[in-house]
């Protein structure tokens, strides 16, 4: 099955909130936490193994990042529900039990590493941790089909690399085309890669990211994308099928701290 990551970082909400770094994660957070537009995210102490704390893991349902997407709009009312919706999601079992596997993974690899990519990408390897991520991400899907709308998200895996762009081929069968520097996931490994290409238009012009996906261990169906009901066509603008939108890559490399 073929999904977007369900969780984000801090510092991928500060920069939803607060495009190409224009304020601290800190702050950006602060100011999100004092509107009451954050969640309160799960947190997990990262410790070696003779047992002593070397971090602190801290992840965020991926609504929080789209709560935040409405509140540098301004529309804090639609920012709240989805606050709200987040905190139920950030609760479930199954996240709890997918923040404890990360963090075990989280322990073993160097912080200049530690992205929940690459986390979930070595955690799903147990079986049991990919039942609870299925899960997750199809509670997170369910979630956002009566949730205000704040991206549109496809899901495919790289095709093909020709200098200087790369191919998606998305599950609809549909090709956008890319820079390489804007993939998630370095070149040398990036075909076949699974990832999300994720838009809006909030009166702001299209924003598009490219962002890691995960392929999740015996599940069989895709949940693509999350915003739309199965059956229901989606329109892709023609600027994200030229590649055309202002583009970037949301900072995942600090998740601890």
């Amino acid at each position: 099955m073929l999904a977007e990551l369900p969780f984000v970082s801090a510092e991928e909400i500060a920069e939803q909130f607060r495009p190409g770094g224009t304020a601290s994660t800190k702050s950006a957070l602060e100011t999100l936490r004092r509107r009451g537009l954050l969640s309160r995210g799960i947190s997990r102490p990262l410790r070696d193994k003779s047992g002593k704390t070397r971090g602190t893991l801290r992840i965020y349902s991926s609504l929080a990042r789209d709560a935040a997407t409405f509140a540098a709009a301004g529309r804090d009312a639609e920012a709240m529900r989805l606050i709200a919706v987040a905190e139920r999601l950030e609760r479930r079992q199954d996240a709890s039990g997918i923040a404890d596997a990360l963090a075990k993974v989280g322990a073993r690899v160097a912080p200049e590493q530690r992205t929940i990519a690459l986390m979930i990408s070595d955690a799903t390897s147990e079986p049991s941790v990919a039942k609870q991520l299925t899960s997750h991400a199809e509670a997170v899907a369910r979630a956002r089909e009566t949730a205000p709308r704040a991206w549109q998200v496809a899901l495919g895996h790289v095709a093909s690399m020709k200098r200087p762009m790369a191919s998606v081929e998305l599950l609809d069968g549909a090709v956008v085309a890319l820079p390489q520097g804007k993939l998630p996931v370095p070149a040398g490994e990036a075909v076949g890669a699974p990832v999300a290409i994720r838009w809006s238009d909030l009166g702001r012009g299209v924003w598009m990211t490219a962002e890691p996906a995960i392929d999740i261990p015996s599940a069989s169906e895709p949940i693509y994308p999350f915003e739309r009901r199965r059956g229901v066509p989606m329109s892709i603008p023609t600027a994200v099928l030229s590649g055309k939108p202002t583009m970037r890559r949301s900072s995942r490399m600090k998740i601890t701290g």
